[in-house]
């Protein structure tokens, strides 16, 4: 869902959500004073006016009736269409020089993505609902990115897609909690929200950590009173929900952001009775690929256009492992162009129909203090994502000390120091090095690794 950060007033603001019905913000409000709510420090909404809502209608229409299909080495006949324009009209395909779909077009980094934004909005692109807001920093630095409401009110059909197309359901309907995306961290932005593309039904985002609620019974008391259609979040989070005495009875769990490992999604499948779902998705193209058992994931939307690559930019043979790779998406402000995610896989055909398979995806990580408490790897990421940091790598030895490996740049090894102090304990033996040229993994920016078991 698109995110700004408004203050009260502007939430409750008619123009800021023009849908909303009476009804709608009066269970909003329901979901803000319930007696057992946590503090909610975050406003959100979709953002959707009624023009807005349509075009999502139809994408979800033609995500029904177009899966993707395309033969190895023949892209569907859009992305022609979709390269040209991409050439023509976003300045920073511009400086290729090249007016057409090629194989030989160079791949896309991430880091231009971050520090040149503004040069992938195309010049003949009117700018008025465009929206800047940046992105959590799960897994990587934090960026800035242009958006539009209705892309990301387009993750709601995608999500649903994966949800049906693996034995769950997501109705929607008035008066219903939806989606219940759970964390669990120091400090993550929690909120609720009303989607009119799931017709007043709700989206919770909460964090179960002990220190966002009243008591752990509050914590229980809201959740069993809001019972989600769909339970989503990380591999972490989700299991720490799945050893809460919280009777949840979901159609479907989603799991994102971090590798799901095969214990992981057992424990899930046995705690919920329902199917567990790992869903590929990022925030530059939402949601990518699905999966429920085995190692295919299927691809999801018709519009993207999905490559494998080897290091030289060549498209790999069928069963090839190689760089996921996407042209597409619906974001108008931040058309793709060969993105390479970072992300590996091969991809085989059944008949037409693409999928991947070996998915190489995030693992999660947790670091432990001496007291064998702990935090995960996105509480580290978010304790230094302020910091100008380019790359780094953080490892836990089985002796609790840390090595952190971080690239040359203008934090000092002291600053580094005090922030993961200041969340593992000054009692941790921690080593801070800067990084040799080949240290650090040119395709990730951020690596974490530990010896010790969870």
């Amino acid at each position: 869902m698109a995110t700004s950060r408004l203050t009260s007033q502007e939430f409750w603001n008619a123009e800021n959500e023009p849908l909303l019905t009476d009804s709608d913000r009066r269970f909003l409000l329901s979901l803000k004073e319930h007696p057992s709510a946590p503090h909610f420090n975050y406003a959100c909404g979709e953002s959707l006016d009624a023009e807005g809502l349509e075009w999502v209608r139809r994408f979800e229409e033609v995500l029904r009736a177009s899966p993707p299909r395309w033969l190895p080495g023949q892209p569907p006949d859009w992305v022609s269409l979709f390269a040209q324009r991409c050439l023509s009209q976003v300045p920073f395909y511009q400086q290729y020089g090249l007016s057409d779909w090629s194989e030989n077009l160079p791949g896309l980094g991430r880091s231009s993505l971050r520090d040149r934004y503004q040069d992938f909005i195309p010049v003949d692109m009117p700018q008025d609902d465009m929206v800047l807001y940046w992105t959590s920093g799960t897994t990587g630095n934090s960026m800035q990115i242009p958006s539009h409401p209705v892309t990301a009110g387009c993750y709601l059909p995608l999500l649903r897609k994966a949800v049906e197309s693996h034995g769950g359901q997501l109705r929607g309907g008035a008066e219903r909690v939806s989606i219940m995306l759970v964390f669990y961290q120091q400090n993550t932005l929690t909120y609720p929200s009303i989607s009119r593309v799931l017709e007043g039904a709700a989206f919770l985002k909460l964090n179960l950590h002990d220190s966002q609620w009243a008591s752990s019974q509050h914590r229980a008391d809201y959740l069993v009173a809001h019972q989600p259609e769909v339970l989503s979040g990380n591999p972490l989070s989700l299991g720490e929900l799945a050893r809460l005495d919280i009777p949840l009875h979901p159609s479907a769990i989603i799991s994102t952001s971090m590798a799901l490992l095969p214990g992981a999604r057992r424990e899930l499948e046995d705690r919920f009775a329902c199917p567990v779902i790992d869903l590929y998705s990022m925030t530059e193209c939402r949601c990518v690929a699905a999966h429920s058992q085995g190692e295919r994931y299927d691809l999801l939307a018709h519009d993207v256009y999905v490559e494998i690559l080897d290091p030289q930019g060549r498209e790999c043979r069928p069963g090839e492992r190689g760089e996921i790779t996407l042209t597409g998406g619906r974001n108008p402000f931040q058309p793709l162009l060969r993105y390479r995610t970072g992300d590996f896989a091969a991809m085989q055909w059944d008949g037409d129909v693409p999928y991947l398979c070996g998915l190489g995806g995030r693992a999660p990580v947790r670091y432990y203090r001496r007291d064998r408490s702990w935090v995960n790897n996105i509480d580290v990421t978010q304790v230094l994502q302020d910091l100008p940091l380019r790359r780094f790598a953080m490892h836990q030895k089985a002796d609790f000390s840390l090595r952190f490996l971080v690239q040359n740049g203008p934090v000092s090894a002291t600053v580094i120091e005090q922030r993961l102090h200041m969340l593992l304990g000054s009692d941790l033996d921690l080593e801070v090095v800067t990084a040799g040229p080949t240290d650090l993994q040119e395709n990730k920016w951020i690596n974490y690794t530990s010896d010790l078991a969870e």
